[in-house]
C-alpha cells in the first residue's frame, strides 16, 4: 500500500484532577489518522500542590472494581469521548495505570505478591477500556508492544518500557523508585534491562530487517541522555533510559544499523515538550520528540532548569505548558507541532502552536509536506 503522507497526534499523561482535558477539542479539529497514547492515560492517585479542578471519587484503585470505576470516570469526558471516535488509537500504558514508578513486578508501596494482584486488576480494566485486543493476553501478562506499518513510508513500533523492566538503581531492595541520583550508580549496573530479554531481542532483530522511509519507536520516557548537573556532581533521573545504559546501548547499536533509512523516536513522561537529537559513537542516528502532560502539572522546575545549557543534543525544551503534539510525516520530512494548552482550568480552553521542528525525510522522492491548505493554521 502505497502512503504519501500521514498524521499522529502524541499524547500521555492525562491527570483527571488538575486540568481539563480541551487539548483534545484542538486534537480533533486537526484530524490525525492516528491518535498514539504512551501512557498515563489514567492516574491512580492524587499528587499535592494544586488547584485541583475536578476530583476523583474513592481511595486509590487496588480492586479490579476500582480500577474499572477510575477509566470509567475518564470516559465521561466529553473531549476525550470525542477523541476516540475522531480516530484510530494506539496505546501502551506506563506507571499510573497501575502505581507510580513501579519497575516490572517491583512495587513501591507493598511486596510483590500484593503488587502482582494489583498489576493484574490494572491491566485487565486498562484492556477492558482501551481499543487493544484481547488477543494480547499471554500465559505471562499482556503484551502491548507490537508493530503496525503505515503503507509503505513508515514501520511505527510501539515499546513497553514498565512491564518487564529491572527496577532502578538506587531504588530500595525489592522495590522500585525514581530519584535523582548518580549517573556512576546507574553505570555499575550493566545487566539491568527496560524492555526484557524477550521484548529487547524482539525490536533488535526487528530493526535489523529492511526498513521503510521512516522507523518510528514510540515509547514512555525520555531516550534521550540527561545529565542533571548538581554541586555533588552529574546526577540522573533514574526512572528515564538513563537508568538502563546497557539497555538503551542496545537499541542505539540497532538504531544505527544499515536497515535504517530515518529513525524517530516518540517519547512522553516528562511532562515537557522536547526535541533531542540522539548521537551514537559521535553519529546522529534519530531524533526524539518528547510530548508534554496532555493536562497535570508541568515537571518541577528546578529538575530541568539547566537541561539545555548542560545537554547540547536538546535542541528545544518547554517545562512550562501542557498540551500534545501533532506530527506529519511524507517522504521529504516531517513536521512536528507542540501544541499547547492556554489555560488548564478552563474545560474549552485555546490551545495554540507553541513550537514547530521541521526533521528532514530520508531523501526519497515524493510529494513534499503541504505548507498551505493543512489544517495546522492556529
Amino acid at each position: 500500500v502505497t502512503a504519501d503522507q500521514f498524521r499522529i497526534a502524541l499524547t500521555a499523561c492525562q491527570h483527571w484532577e488538575q486540568g481539563y482535558f480541551s487539548a483534545y477539542a484542538d486534537l480533533v479539529h486537526k484530524a490525525p489518522d492516528l491518535v498514539l497514547q504512551v501512557g498515563d492515560y489514567i492516574y491512580e492517585k492524587s499528587f499535592g500542590g494544586g488547584p485541583d479542578v475536578r476530583h476523583f471519587s474513592g481511595s486509590d484503585p487496588v480492586t479490579l472494581a476500582n480500577y474499572r470505576a477510575r477509566h470509567a470516570l475518564y470516559k465521561t469526558d466529553p473531549h476525550l469521548q470525542a477523541a476516540h471516535a475522531a480516530a484510530a488509537w494506539l496505546a501502551a500504558p506506563d506507571d499510573h495505570e497501575v502505581e507510580n514508578d513501579y519497575a516490572g513486578t517491583h512495587s513501591a508501596l507493598s511486596e510483590s505478591e500484593a503488587f502482582l494482584r494489583r498489576r493484574a486488576n490494572a491491566y485487565q480494566a486498562y484492556l477492558e477500556h482501551m481499543p487493544i485486543s484481547l488477543t494480547r493476553l499471554t500465559p505471562g501478562g499482556v503484551r502491548f508492544h507490537g508493530k503496525v506499518d503505515i503503507g509503505d513510508l513508515a514501520r511505527l513500533y510501539l515499546l513497553d518500557t514498565r512491564q518487564y523492566r529491572s527496577p532502578q538503581p538506587g531504588a530500595p531492595e525489592g522495590r522500585a523508585r525514581g530519584a535523582v541520583v548518580p549517573r556512576a550508580e546507574a553505570d555499575q549496573s550493566e545487566g539491568r534491562s527496560m524492555l526484557g530479554a524477550v521484548q529487547e531481542a524482539w525490536l533488535t532483530g526487528e530493526l535489523a530487517c529492511p526498513q521503510p522511509p521512516w522507523t518510528i519507536l514510540a515509547q514512555q520516557t525520555l531516550f534521550a541522555p540527561l545529565a542533571l548537573q548538581r554541586p555533588e556532581g552529574e546526577m540522573i533521573w533514574s526512572d528515564m533510559w538513563d537508568g538502563y545504559p546497557a539497555a538503551r546501548e542496545a537499541v542505539l547499536k540497532a538504531l544505527g544499523g544499515e536497515a535504517i533509512q530515518r529513525a524517530l523516536i516518540l517519547s512522553g513522561d516528562v511532562h515537557s515538550f522536547w526535541r533531542n537529537d540522539i548521537l551514537h559513537k559521535g553519529r546522529h542516528i534519530a531524533n526524539e520528540i518528547v510530548t508534554s502532560c496532555l493536562a497535570s502539572r508541568n515537571a518541577p522546575a528546578a529538575l530541568f532548569a539547566t537541561a539545555e545549557a548542560d545537554n547540547p543534543h536538546v535542541k528545544y525544551l518547554d517545562n512550562a505548558h501542557a498540551g500534545y503534539t501533532l506530527a506529519e510525516f511524507d517522504r521529504h520530512g516531517a513536521r512536528i507541532s507542540f501544541r499547547a494548552v492556554r489555560n488548564l482550568t478552563d474545560p474549552e480552553s485555546e490551545v495554540f502552536e507553541l513550537h514547530v521542528a521541521e526533521i528532514e525525510g530520508p531523501g526519497k522522492p515524493g510529494k513534499p509536506i503541504a505548507r498551505e491548505g493543512m489544517p495546522f493554521d492556529d
